[in-house]
Formats: C-alpha cells, structure tokens, sequence
C-alpha cells in the first residue's frame, strides 16, 4: 500500500467513509444512518477488500469491525490510518472495560451500536475536516 498520509479528501464536499464488516445486519443499519449523515460511503467486509478500496480512494474516517474473517480489525485500523491519516472507529463486541482507546484509534462503540452514538463520534470525527493542516492558524 502506497503512504498517502495527506489531507485525505479535502476537495470533496461530502465527507467519505469506508465501513469494514462482515456482518450483514450491522451493514445494513449503519448505511441507513451514513445515508442520513449525507456521507459517501464505500463498505468492504474483510482486510483484503479495505486495503484494496484505501489503495484506489481516498476516505476521511474508517469504521472498523474488530474482528474480521480474514484479520484483526484494531491492527488493520492502525494500519490504513498511517497510510492514510485517516480518523478510525471501532466497532466490537468487547467493552475497553473503563480503559482509554488504545493509541490510534479514535472512537470505540460496543455492539449492538446505538445509533446516535455512532452519529456522535462520525461527528467528532468530522471536526478535523473544518480546518485543514496546513491552514495558517496566524490571523
């Protein structure tokens, strides 16, 4: 995979998200909710076809299933977010238990996923794309 650690989809209005999961009935909800946030959603259900579709499209956040049929989801989720510099949610069956996030990652909701927590931290997520990095911050 090529580094594209950049402004990740800085020329696009609406903001891009890849979802990883293989479980149909959690891809289904959580395309209804990206439908509604008005995001441009791509949706892969292993490793292999996220790298695949972070190799050909630039996104802003990766929502990540922990465990996937081919791959740990946290180890893939650090991965593509130094490649890409994008921000990361997980999404898992296992509560962090009152730990903080492990580095990386930027969100963690527990199944089943409520809805407005999942619209709430895509929304925190979003506020890194109000000002780019390289803004001048001087004025």
């Amino acid at each position: 995979m090529q580094n594209r650690k950049k402004w990740i989809n800085e020329a696009a209005t609406q903001p891009r998200i890849l979802f990883v999961a293989d479980d149909s009935r959690v891809m289904s909800s959580l395309r209804q909710t990206i439908a509604a946030m008005n995001f441009d959603a791509l949706t892969a259900r292993s490793c292999a076809t996220a790298r695949i579709l972070a190799d050909a499209t630039p996104f802003d956040i990766l929502c990540c299933d922990s465990e996937l049929p081919d791959g740990n989801g946290v180890e893939l989720a650090r991965e593509l977010r130094a490649a890409m510099g994008c921000k990361v949610v997980i999404i898992s069956a296992h509560s962090l238990g009152g730990q903080d996030l492990p580095g990386g990652i930027d969100g963690w909701l527990v199944k089943p996923v409520l809805l407005s927590q999942l619209r709430g931290v895509l929304a925190q997520c979003l506020a890194f794309r109000a000002v780019p990095p390289n803004a001048d911050h001087s004025q």
